[in-house]
């Protein structure tokens, strides 16, 4: 078998390079299709009312910019938890653990794991429904107009997060 050396300097041929083009924006397109797919049912336009005790006083949709839907059950909320604890620092937020207990075993889950998120019990699942919540992690993020801007499910960066901040007109 011989080996097949490429010139130097050549290392991307702009045949290769259009082919990697075209291919990176084939996966966008996918993901985003699947993302929609995701999020087909989710709450679009004002965001719907919550109303729940709160497991931490300054729990409330008034002014959050972020509503996150999460469980203690969910392993990729828990790798979500990083970006969360990111961004409760400057971004108003409200958290919703879904189907994760009465508000006294969240309450216990977010000492343990010292997560400090404004925080509602969703122990049924009403808030998830009333919103169009299938699965978590989801993300609604809220312009100053109380619209709904961006619903992403699956595990999201703080960086992406950011971004779909910034493109809400935070």
């Amino acid at each position: 078998m011989a080996i097949r050396r490429s010139k130097p300097g050549k290392w991307l041929s702009p045949r290769r390079f259009w082919h990697l083009v075209v291919e990176a924006a084939l996966i966008l397109v996918l993901l985003l299709v699947l993302e929609a797919w995701l999020t087909r049912d989710a709450a679009h336009g004002t965001a719907p009312e919550i109303s729940a005790i709160a497991i931490t006083p300054q729990a409330t949709v008034d002014g959050a910019r972020l509503v996150y839907f999460w469980g203690t059950w969910c392993p990729v909320c828990r790798a979500q938890q990083g970006a969360i604890n990111t961004l409760v620092k400057d971004t108003p937020l409200l958290s919703v653990a879904m189907q994760s207990g009465d508000m006294h075993e969240v309450e216990s889950y977010l000492q343990e794991h010292q997560l400090h998120w404004p925080t509602v019990a969703d122990e049924h699942g009403e808030i998830a429904r009333q919103w169009g919540v299938r699965g978590v992690p989801a993300i609604f993020v809220i312009d100053r107009q109380n619209e709904i801007r961006f619903v992403t499910r699956g595990y999201t960066s703080a960086w992406g997060l950011r971004l779909r901040l910034w493109w809400a007109g935070r």
